[in-house]
């Protein structure tokens, strides 16, 4: 009997490693380099603190994932098993950001229903000629505050005449600075009574801000809001004026005390999403919560692609929809209900949010 001693000659032979073809490389070329560009969008998001262009990646987490998750897909069908890993980690963060609006929803439960504010924030374009529909729409809202933004003359005149004369609200209105084709202005309802006011703003003093203190019924303590508009960030100086007006009204809000200076609330279009570096210092530094949390995906801009989700037979829309329209609320209120309006002429929709004073103290 005779022993073989090569360990060897018993293991089958392997064939060569398969080469990919030049049909898979062509095919793996494209997914691979979207899986890198949502990469690298994603971690300049992170990065939006450090320069005002990055901050413009913070706005799209939604589209990151509504393009990310087909891409995954495509990585593991091609079973590009690292590059699917490493892009995992990255829907994995986007869904993480996106999560609180999903998450949860209004609990008017929680909130007094005999002690309601109800706030519109409408950005009506200030070359919309669409004046009777958009009064006669905030009309019906019957909202106790209605903030606008991108108010020309003649749009403060239409406004005058359909809110304040038509319909009994009290407007204040700062004058329209020089070389501004536009302001901001609040319309206060007749239910509600105002105890304070002021226009002010050194951050951007060609967009005043408006506060007014309210006297709300059911609430025990004064209802403090500002009427917000930034500057579009589509340059670096404006991109500066609207980091320093947001940074003024962080300021504000954080040296607001809870339990003694009472509701406090930020409403406007603050041309940043929740997303962008100055919008979450103002809420983390200043006591704020976004009021769409929880109730879906419903971007305010650009209009027209509303217009298009509302006539395709598959609801696509919200896949391109950022929300720039904010109503900021401090732990005193509970959204009891928020809706997304119609844009009217406006390539914003308008937002109507009711805020019931939260039972038990936050």
């Amino acid at each position: 009997m005779t022993c073989d001693l090569n360990p060897t000659a018993a293991l089958p032979s392997l064939p060569p490693p398969r080469r990919c073809s030049w049909k898979g490389r062509l095919l793996r070329t494209p997914v691979l380099l979207a899986a890198w560009a949502l990469a690298a969008a994603s971690v300049g998001a992170a990065l939006g603190g450090w320069h005002w262009r990055l901050d413009y990646f913070a706005n799209f987490p939604v589209q990151y994932l509504a393009l990310g998750v087909p891409v995954f897909g495509l990585l593991l069908l091609l079973r590009c098993w690292r590059a699917a890993g490493g892009f995992a980690a990255v829907l994995l963060w986007n869904g993480f950001l996106v999560l609180p609006l999903l998450a949860g929803g209004p609990d008017p439960s929680a909130g007094n229903p005999d002690a309601v504010l109800r706030v519109v924030q409408k950005n009506v374009f200030h070359i919309n000629p669409r004046y009777a529909d958009t009064i006669a729409w905030l009309r019906e809202q019957e909202a106790d505050v209605v903030v606008i933004q991108e108010m020309s003359d003649t749009w403060r005149e239409e406004l005058i005449r359909g809110l304040v004369e038509g319909a009994r609200y009290t407007a204040y209105l700062p004058d329209r600075p020089g070389g501004e084709r536009h302001t901001v202005g609040v319309f206060v309802g007749p239910r509600v009574e105002v105890v304070a006011h002021r226009h002010w703003g050194a951050g951007e003093p060609l967009k005043p801000m408006v506060e007014v203190g309210l006297k709300v019924p059911g609430f025990d303590q004064t209802v403090v809001m500002q009427g917000v508009h930034t500057r579009a960030p589509v340059r670096a100086s404006w991109s500066r004026l609207r980091g320093r007006q947001l940074a003024e009204l962080t300021g504000w809000a954080a040296a607001r005390d809870a339990r003694v200076h009472g509701p406090t609330l930020v409403v406007g279009d603050l041309n940043a999403t929740r997303w962008s570096a100055p919008l979450r210092a103002l809420m983390r530094h200043g006591g704020l919560r976004d009021t769409a949390e929880g109730t879906g995906l419903r971007g305010t801009w650009p209009e027209f692609l509303f217009a298009r989700r509302r006539s395709a037979p598959v609801p696509l829309g919200w896949t391109g929809m950022i929300t720039l329209d904010h109503v900021l609320a401090s732990g005193h209120f509970v959204v009891a209900r928020r809706a997304v309006g119609p844009g009217l002429g406006s390539d914003h929709l308008g937002v109507v949010v009711d805020l019931a004073r939260r039972v038990s103290r936050p």
